[in-house]
């Protein structure tokens, strides 16, 4: 689906809802290694002999960042197949969330440190500009651009917010 949006533009499509495995940080930043992390999210799914989706996302406020580094994300997370088995005593870090489906106001764009925040505030100013009313969380998710090992990696990402349903 990201390889049909337009890059650097924002927009609004339906994005359908999906269960999810998040994992908290209070450290995290666009700057920082998600590998680790997510590692973590992979040995408590493979303990339960769930399959591991090899994708993930990150989750932060939505807020008037200055700087890249000011965003530290809420959790990183991956999606669960339906019916994902988990601990019966989940941990303080874990936990199995519903990101729920809805009309969602995005941008998407090759991932850059050098850019992030620009496409971010782009977003930001669209959303104040025009007055949309959201769920107030950014939902960061990369996909990558080719799978060849020896080059630099080079990700898909949306930034992604749930718009508030009228009523």
């Amino acid at each position: 689906m990201l390889v049909k949006q337009p890059r650097g533009k924002v927009y609004s499509r339906f994005v359908e809802g999906e269960e999810q495995l998040h994992l908290f940080t209070d450290d995290l930043t666009p700057y920082g290694n998600p590998d680790v992390y997510m590692r973590d999210l992979a040995l408590l799914l493979e303990t339960k002999e769930s399959v591991v989706d090899n994708f993930y996302g990150c989750v932060y406020e939505l807020k008037n960042y200055q700087a890249t580094e000011e965003i530290i994300y809420s959790s990183i997370y991956t999606s669960l197949l339906k019916d994902t088995p988990l601990p019966e005593q989940p941990t303080k870090k874990t936990s199995k969330k519903y990101m729920p489906e809805g009309q969602y106001i995005c941008i998407c764009f090759k991932w850059s440190e050098a850019c992030y925040l620009a496409y971010y505030k782009k977003l930001y100013d669209y959303i104040k500009q025009h007055h949309i009313s959201t769920e107030g969380m950014v939902f960061e998710f990369s996909l990558p651009n080719r799978y060849f090992s020896y080059e630099e990696d080079d990700f898909i990402t949306e930034l992604r917010i749930k718009m508030k349903e009228e009523n």
